[in-house]
């Protein structure tokens, strides 16, 4: 079975991320509600929002309370943390708690990942792609198990409204469903 897990990014010192914060937490809201209705299972959402940052001593324009109000009080469906991206700060803490409410091994934490050799892809033929050449050439003549990464600088993701859709869709039966009832994301 699939897992989604979300993390909702707000700046501290702008309204508007933390108004959009709430508007993509609704939809995921919504779409968690449309997938129980349809496939009845309890689809449960692990969500981290955090508040970015939080090394900065400015005018805060989102207030403590509305975090509050925004998070709930059920830590397991929600979790919040000041961060700072910056800084690195609190990013490992907020990793860990969202893995263990996703019920996801630790070892996927951020921080216990060692660093990896970083690789354009412009700059590599398509056939070392499909071979193990890469893997030898790449990080300096490594294990051929060694994880390396490769940057697409030019790569396009979908936005998480187009995901939250994806899923809706795949939830109500896909394009074959006319009839049925559909779910709206407004």
């Amino acid at each position: 079975p699939r897992r989604y897990v979300f993390i909702l990014v707000f700046s501290l010192d702008n309204r508007d991320s933390f108004e959009e914060v709430q508007r993509l937490k609704q939809q995921i809201l919504d779409t968690k509600s449309c997938l129980k209705n349809k496939t009845k299972e309890n689809v449960d959402v692990p969500l981290v929002i955090c508040g970015n940052k939080g090394d900065r001593d400015f005018y805060r324009e989102v207030e403590q309370r509305e975090i509050e109000q925004l998070v709930g009080d059920d830590p397991q469906r929600c979790a919040y943390f000041e961060i700072s991206a910056k800084k690195n700060s609190s990013l490992d803490q907020m990793f860990r708690a969202l893995f263990a409410m996703a019920k996801l091994p630790s070892e996927m934490s951020p921080d216990l990942h060692r660093k990896v050799s970083v690789q354009y892809c412009d700059a590599l033929p398509k056939k070392a792609l499909r071979s193990r050449k890469l893997l030898r050439a790449g990080s300096g003549g490594g294990d051929p198990g060694d994880a390396f990464g490769i940057v697409a600088p030019f790569a396009r993701r979908p936005s998480v409204h187009s995901d939250l859709m994806y899923i809706r869709e795949k939830a109500s039966g896909g394009s074959q469903a006319k009839d049925k009832e559909r779910c709206v994301i407004s």
